[in-house]
């Protein structure tokens, strides 16, 4: 009888995982394992100095090598992702970041996906092939990882006008939430256990407001979620929506 094997590669996985949870656990972060991995490996957790969980979550995505492809000038990495990652890394509204794992040196070399990407002109995902390979400078070595840094980009995938549109002063309520979707053309559904639906036919979408009070403060992230789903599918544009968000937003503290 043959037994499995444990091969190098399942080592240097392993590995890896080690090395980024060691220090996010330093940095006062929490790492929760992804059991099937869809595109993640890692989601990572902040927390403010009082110690309280922060809304959303940073996605951490693994891959580790014995033999680091390292441009002429010595300072850039070279690395394939798959099309079929980035197609799903580049439509969440949440950090990214891809970590490569030198096995051989011990080290690991991370890049802020969505942030990469939005900096280079003319990239187009749909004229790509299979792979598409990406440039890691040296010196974002995450080991030398500041604390504030990953908390900066979930700050950032926040604060980005228009195209990640959010409420950072959580003035509306999901009741409130709801009452704007109705205004855009979506009707209330059936409910899904304790659910809101509310569906837009012509677009065949379907919106799913969590399980919480009428009156509770919509959290950052259902926002998020929210608008890029209306948009993503056609149901609203996004001008549309971000003023009607504004009016909306006017009409609540108008009456405050």
């Amino acid at each position: 009888m043959v037994r499995k094997r444990r091969t190098r590669g399942h080592v240097i996985a392993d590995l890896s995982t080690n090395h980024v949870e060691r220090f996010a656990l330093r940095c006062g972060y929490s790492i929760e394992r992804v059991q099937h991995d869809y595109g993640a490996d890692l989601g990572l957790l902040t927390y403010n100095p009082d110690g309280e969980v922060e809304n959303g979550q940073v996605y951490v995505q693994l891959k580790a090598t014995d033999r680091l492809d390292v441009l002429r000038n010595g300072q850039i990495i070279a690395f394939p992702v798959k099309r079929a990652d980035l197609e799903l890394w580049l439509r969440e509204p949440m950090p990214y970041i891809l970590v490569v794992y030198d096995a051989q040196a011990d080290v690991a070399y991370w890049l802020y996906v969505q942030a990469y990407f939005e900096r280079l002109q003319d990239f187009n995902l749909d004229r790509m092939g299979r792979t598409v390979t990406v440039h890691i400078q040296r010196r974002t070595c995450w080991m030398s990882q500041r604390q504030d840094d990953l908390r900066g980009s979930k700050s950032v995938c926040w604060n980005r006008p228009k195209e990640w549109s959010t409420m950072s002063d959580r003035t509306l309520t999901y009741d409130d939430l709801g009452r704007l979707l109705i205004q855009l053309g979506f009707v209330r559904g059936q409910t899904s256990g304790n659910h809101q639906v509310l569906t837009h036919d012509p677009s065949d979408t379907v919106v799913l407001l969590p399980p919480r009070q009428p009156s509770a403060a919509v959290d950052a992230i259902h926002f998020l979620a929210v608008r890029k789903t209306v948009v993503d599918r056609g149901a609203v544009d996004e001008d549309v929506y971000d003023r009607a968000l504004e009016n909306m937003k006017s009409a609540v503290l108008s009456r405050a």
